[in-house]
């Protein structure tokens, strides 16, 4: 029996063709993580511009914070600036209602 000219390339065709098969059949998991990484990467993007921009409304609260806390420190020292000089001027009372009584006790 004689083979046919066209039986050797059909065989080649077809042992290329169940070759690509198993091909595409060992990389179509590969595939799919590939699609998952790449949502995973879009849900790390976003929460990444979430986080930041958590970060930044953090950051102007706590300068806000600084400022305000810098203010309340300036308060506390002129409250402490106007206790001194109403303790000296209380004091100087006293020591002059010593001395009118002791004046007092003279006259």
């Amino acid at each position: 029996m004689k083979a046919s000219k066209a039986a050797g390339p059909l065989a080649m065709w077809v042992k290329s063709i169940v070759e690509y098969s198993e091909i595409f059949h060992s990389i179509e998991p590969l595939r799919k993580e590939l699609v998952d990484l790449q949502r995973q990467e879009s849900e790390m993007i976003n929460e990444n511009d979430r986080l930041n921009a958590l970060v930044h409304k953090l950051e102007k609260g706590i300068e806000a914070l600084k400022l305000e806390y810098s203010e309340l420190i300036a308060k506390v020292e002129n409250i402490k600036n106007d206790m001194k000089t109403v303790q000296e001027k209380v004091s100087r009372s006293v020591k002059l209602l010593t001395d009118l009584a002791s004046e007092s006790a003279r006259w």
